[in-house]
């Protein structure tokens, strides 16, 4: 038992293990286990046997007091009858080879020791076997102590390494898998806290340690659900080529029209006009767009020197466009 009390001492004080090593480590625990099992069901033996068995020493020492033998066999003399099972007292053992006695009628003579047994059990097997009980019980302890923090350290080993995942690591691992990791984690945890005090330390970190780690379970879970993230840059470059486009078109017809005379036939005035609202119209129906393109620049996070520059083009041309209608619109008027 002190060998292994050495062994539980010396090789099981780590914390910082991985799971394969942690597996070994139980393993050789159990295997540990079935020897304490071993040694309590000898020592449980003992203690059956330990009942019947004579405390033979005590024949060879002077006794204090008067104590209680018992006869083995029938024995008469002038002095005392004894029969075979009696307890008679011994009152002197000072003689190895005889013993003075009081029989069950209360007469007092000398008999062969060989006659009498000492009950048991003896004292002294009972006080030895006491100790090895003790000493099995601190065994038993430590064994559970150990084999706790083992346990102990290979969850919060194995939460460290959950906390680590990012989204990438928690969608590379296969669901059922992952879904596996986390039922394994709980029970072992909640297991460890059932078998703790409430209020030890390790206890309430154990605690505080599963709830942060099933909240970045189900945080990552969450993430990983979601639908992906509209790819902004590539969106902003489709939609504004081809709204500068059109604003290219609109402003190369709109410096047409203003670059020509003006008739003064009311006809061909009226037409003008005409075609000059619709041309506002058209342009004013991409209000949204240009709207929807500024927005889209906005949610870049670093847009390119091609993305800024577009955009600037974007905002000039908008503009003059405008002030290039309202120009030509007080023309017309005049």
């Amino acid at each position: 038992m002190e060998e292994q009390a050495i062994r539980l001492e010396n090789n099981y004080n780590r914390t910082d293990f991985d799971l394969e090593e942690g597996e070994r480590l139980l393993r050789e625990l159990d295997e540990m286990k079935e020897i304490l099992n071993k040694y309590h069901s000898v020592l449980m033996a003992l203690t059956e046997r330990c009942a019947t068995i004579s405390p033979l020493w005590q024949r060879g020492e002077r006794i204090s007091r008067p104590i209680a033998v018992t006869a083995l066999c029938d024995y008469s003399d002038k002095t005392v009858h004894i029969k075979a099972g009696d307890e008679v007292t011994l009152l002197d053992n000072s003689d190895l080879i005889k013993w003075q006695v009081r029989d069950l009628s209360g007469a007092e003579g000398t008999v062969p020791s060989v006659v009498f047994r000492i009950p048991p059990p003896d004292p002294k097997l009972t006080a030895y076997l006491n100790r090895l009980l003790q000493q099995f019980e601190k065994l038993k302890k430590l064994w559970e102590k150990k084999h706790r923090m083992v346990r102990f350290n290979m969850v919060l080993n194995t939460m460290k390494t959950i906390q680590g995942w990012d989204l990438d690591t928690f969608n590379a691992i296969d669901p059922e898998q992952r879904d596996a990791i986390m039922r394994a984690l709980n029970d072992d945890a909640n297991k460890l806290l059932a078998e703790m005090d409430p209020n030890d330390p390790l206890a309430l970190r154990l605690k505080e340690e599963l709830r942060r780690t099933n909240e970045h379970f189900w945080n990552l879970l969450n993430a990983s659900q979601k639908p992906p993230e509209p790819d902004h840059s590539s969106l902003f470059d489709e939609k504004i080529g081809d709204l500068l486009r059109k604003l290219e078109d609109a402003w190369r017809k709109l410096n047409d029209n203003a670059g020509k005379p003006l008739s003064r036939n009311p006809d061909e005035l009226e037409r003008v006009i005409v075609d000059h609202k619709s041309f506002e119209d058209a342009l004013q129906a991409l209000d949204a767009d240009v709207a929807n393109i500024k927005e889209l620049f906005r949610q870049l996070p670093n847009p390119t020197p091609t993305q800024r520059v577009n955009s600037d083009r974007l905002n000039s041309l908008w503009e003059d466009l405008w002030d290039l209608s309202r120009m030509y619109v007080e023309r017309i008027k005049v």
